[in-house]
């Protein structure tokens, strides 16, 4: 449950980020890799739970998985300040509460970019185009 609720902010704060950035898909994408490449690893789980190892080490380290996985500047640096930290065992509820909040957004602008279409007039071809983009998302 403490993971849950600290996780929120994490999520809410990388995803205004990433929305200011137009990077909220990219993002989500890597943070899930993230997420799966601290799951895979181990060694690397160890090694970020350990309470002796400086914050700036993790941090070090974790900047250089990031930057050896080609994860975008964002989320290695938000790699770096969770494994600073000392967060990284939140990575996947993190990425798990940025996934809704981007689903969130995604249906909020299904809405506003779909524009109405008589059946008959769509299947003629005479809709106007989707909108695969919506200013409230960010992307």
């Amino acid at each position: 449950m403490t993971q849950r609720r600290a996780a929120a902010p994490y999520a809410k704060a990388l995803f205004a980020l990433a929305k200011e950035r137009k990077q909220t898909e990219l993002v989500g994408r890597e943070l899930g890799d993230l997420a799966a490449t601290l799951e895979s690893d181990r060694d690397l789980r160890d090694f970020f739970a350990r309470p002796w190892t400086p914050a700036t080490v993790k941090r070090t380290v974790a900047t250089e998985v990031a930057q050896k996985s080609g994860l975008s500047k964002l989320t290695s640096d938000f790699a770096a300040l969770v494994a600073g930290r000392g967060r990284t065992d939140h990575i996947e509820v993190i990425a798990e509460k940025y996934r809704r909040l981007l689903d969130e957004t995604s249906d909020a602008c299904a809405h506003v970019s779909a524009p109405r279409c008589p059946s008959r007039t769509r299947s003629a071809g005479r809709c106007p185009p989707r909108s695969d983009t919506c200013a409230g998302a960010g992307r």
